[in-house]
């Protein structure tokens, strides 16, 4: 694997990353009506963006 894949591969689980905490951000400001944020919401963030980025490949 060359480094520029390994980078776009991983410029690729970061921008999903982004996309799943950015939505999970809205769904609790519009169900509680505030963002909390917690160690575990970015765990949960990381691992669904790294399984994402697995399964579509």
């Amino acid at each position: 694997m060359s480094i520029g894949t390994l980078m776009l591969n991983l410029i690729t689980i970061i921008i999903l990353y982004l996309l799943i905490a950015f939505s999970w951000q809205g769904a609790e400001r519009l169900i509680y009506g505030k963002i909390t944020s917690r160690i575990i919401d970015d765990v949960v963030a990381i691992i669904l963006a790294v399984s994402i980025f697995t399964n579509l490949n």
